[in-house]
């Protein structure tokens, strides 16, 4: 069907213009579904292969304080927030290599907090890392083992994205292209 302007009466024009907004916030959430899969098929390829992952120690080479900013949505409004990371850079051994690498290792509301909890750690201090063998490079630091249950959450809920859209848009868009 050609798409002529001229010929078009203004109701029609809204149509049409509500159509492209359906359908670009169709694809916007389609796009989100495949993103939430995508989370979940990563968290579900990491659990499976963790028993795969090598457990080492971490060096600290530095420690810092930093000051981080950021923003939230409390009743609306937008609100700056401020919060203070204890940071180390660190060095670890993976696959006969050297490797480093940044970690926040505290996170304290106050600068004063913040200092407090640097005080916890030492240069030369030992903490925990895993790596995989195929990616000696991308360590993870915290101690938490992938869950299953996250995985199965994430692939579902964006599962039920998507087809909540289908249902949501198909039959509507027979009804709406009728009308065009």
């Amino acid at each position: 069907m050609p798409f002529d302007h001229e010929e078009l009466d203004a109701l029609d024009q809204i149509k049409w213009a509500d159509r492209i907004w359906e359908i670009l916030l169709f694809f916007l959430g389609l796009g989100f579904g495949v993103l939430v899969i995508w989370f979940g098929v990563q968290e579900f390829n990491q659990y499976r292969n963790w028993n795969e992952y090598i457990e080492t120690d971490a060096i600290i080479q530095t420690l810092s304080v930093r000051e981080v900013e950021g923003t939230r949505q409390d009743k609306g409004m937008i609100v700056k927030t401020v919060h203070w990371q204890v940071e180390s850079d660190y060095v670890y051994q993976a696959e006969e290599k050297e490797y480093s690498s940044i970690a926040v290792l505290e996170i304290g509301y106050s600068d004063k907090e913040a200092q407090e909890l640097q005080k916890n750690y030492n240069l030369g201090d030992k903490f925990s890392i895993w790596y995989h063998p195929g990616e000696p490079d991308k360590p993870i630091v915290e101690d938490r083992k992938p869950s299953i249950y996250q995985s199965i959450f994430f692939i579902v809920l964006g599962i039920i994205v998507i087809v909540f859209l289908i249902f949501m848009v198909w039959p509507d868009s027979k009804n709406k292209n009728k009308n065009l």
